[in-house]
């Protein structure tokens, strides 16, 4: 193995690797695109103060407030109403748009949903009616499938909220003049997960022949594998500092996640 990092230093790693905080969010209520709100998100501070009459929900009591921070989504209940679904299943309340922010620039994602929690009767809604993609998250209404009535009752003060996992893309990004101390800083890494660095002397479809991402194309042309890191604090960052060899100007650099098997941009030396 061609050792290519002859010294490493730590650097200190940013405090949010995805932020929600500043972008562009939009609340909706039942069909999507009919009554919709778009609101900047700012926190402390509640987006979407009495949204009922802004959803289109009949009558002018306003019913609810929709707060969004760095990395949830809470709906706050303002009144007693009955939302009607039957014995069917619903959309009923949605966040859209959720773009947040990354260290580098690019627009993270929705990677899965890391807690919910529910102040509403457990006939009525229960965490487990929770959707997402990559953007968006929505609430299901389905009362009847938990030994309710077909309509959903919310009571002053009741409230939900959903904790999100939000990602970013992997990236690689290389600063510095070579040869001398470079920094590396690697984005989006699966947290206390590994990525593997491959180095080569020109851009390439090279493949990776064994290990867990064994078959995945590079961008790469004549690699060789040069370490693998840990994100050890599991904020899916690691930056590190070092110094690099002429041997290795010019040359390109790729990284791996080892645990999702996704290849990063490539970068230059």
């Amino acid at each position: 193995m061609t050792h290519l990092f002859l010294a490493f230093v730590t650097l200190t790693p940013s405090a949010n690797a995805q932020d929600l905080v500043g972008t562009t969010v939009t609340a909706d209520y039942g069909a999507v695109g009919i009554c919709d709100l778009t609101a900047t998100v700012v926190d402390p501070g509640v987006e979407f103060v009495g949204a009922g009459p802004g959803f289109c929900m009949a009558g002018p009591t306003p019913r609810l407030d929709v707060d969004v921070t760095s990395t949830t989504v809470r709906w706050d209940f303002t009144a007693v109403q009955d939302f009607g679904f039957g014995s069917a299943s619903a959309s009923w309340l949605w966040m859209l748009d959720i773009n947040p922010t990354c260290p580098d620039g690019s627009t993270g994602y929705i990677r899965g949903i890391t807690n919910v929690t529910t102040t509403l009767g457990a006939t009525e809604w229960v965490p487990s009616q929770v959707a997402f993609t990559d953007h968006t998250v929505e609430l299901i209404g389905h009362p009847s499938s938990l030994g309710g009535d077909g309509n959903l009752r919310t009571n002053i003060g009741e409230y939900i909220e959903v904790e999100l996992d939000l990602a970013c893309p992997l990236t690689v990004e290389v600063n510095g003049s070579c040869p001398g101390q470079m920094t590396f800083d690697v984005y989006g890494v699966t947290p206390f997960g590994q990525v593997g660095v491959g180095v080569a002397p020109a851009l390439g479809s090279d493949v990776i022949s064994a290990g867990p991402c064994a078959g995945l194309v590079t961008g790469l042309g004549g690699a060789t594998p040069a370490y693998v890191f840990t994100d050890g604090d599991g904020d899916g960052e690691i930056h590190l500092s070092p110094n690099v060899t002429t041997t290795y100007c010019g040359q390109y650099v790729q990284v791996i996640d080892r645990t999702t098997c996704t290849i990063s941009n490539v970068e230059q030396f």
